[in-house]
């Protein structure tokens, strides 16, 4: 979508137009964020240097044989520039596709429009925050950081989840082998009473046994200790 239009009747200020509508959307643009916005293999035209120069060190004579001074551009920092102005057909053709993805459009302005004396008019087609060429890696980096940092958080969260459920399900297990082990032990414990219930059972009855066995064996000898002493007594009469 056009954020602003570029018109022009003459193709070097057209030009100059286009790169100055670039400045408007992103005010604060330095010099190598300006030609980084503008490579120059957009000029075939160009044989050394850069699409735009300091005018400092130009004197205002890259122009490709135009007037000098006539690509002038100020930034926004007060350095003054100079833009190579003198562009092929294909090249113009090329530059104007190029700009198309920063919102710029170029138009032919009608017959009865009137142009300023810098030989273009820039139209704002909607409101639009303007920011620098840093300004806008910061934040397609930040955006960037942001996804990543988004992503970190899922694959932490992912790893607790696993790492719960892992968790619980040893807990589980270590429950259900605390559980066998205390029955085990319950029910070995119910054999040893049962055991020890059943010894003693078996010794009782021994003892019974062996009561009975000696208080039988007292009553026998006690029996014929008696008979004993009654055939005496019957032997002595």
């Amino acid at each position: 979508m056009a954020k602003l239009k570029v018109y022009g009747r003459v193709r070097d200020r057209i030009v100059l137009g286009i790169a100055n509508g670039y400045l408007t959307l992103h005010p604060n643009t330095s010099l190598d964020e300006l030609n980084e916005a503008f490579p120059n293999k957009l000029n075939s035209l160009l044989k050394e240097g850069n699409i735009f120069r300091n005018a400092g060190e130009t004197n205002g004579m890259v122009s490709c044989g135009k007037k000098p001074s006539q690509g002038i551009i100020n930034l926004a920092n007060g350095k003054r520039i100079e833009m190579v102005v003198q562009w092929t057909d294909e090249d113009y053709s090329e530059l104007k596709e190029w700009v198309r993805k920063d919102g710029i459009e170029v138009e032919e302005p009608q017959k009865d429009m009137k142009i300023p004396k810098e030989g273009y008019w820039i139209e704002r087609l909607e409101s639009f925050s303007t920011e620098t060429g840093k300004e806008e890696k910061r934040r397609n980096r930040d955006l960037t950081n942001n996804q990543r940092h988004m992503m970190y958080l899922l694959l932490t969260l992912l790893l607790l989840f696993s790492i719960l459920l892992f968790s619980r399900g040893n807990t589980n297990d270590a429950d259900d082998i605390i559980r066998y082990r205390n029955l085990h032990q319950t029910e070995r414990t119910i054999d040893l009473h049962q055991l020890a219930i059943e010894q003693k059972r078996k010794e009782k009855e021994k003892e019974t046994q062996d009561f009975y066995h000696d208080e039988e064996v007292r009553l026998a000898r006690e029996f014929a200790e008696n008979t004993k002493v009654a055939f005496d007594a019957l032997a002595k009469q």
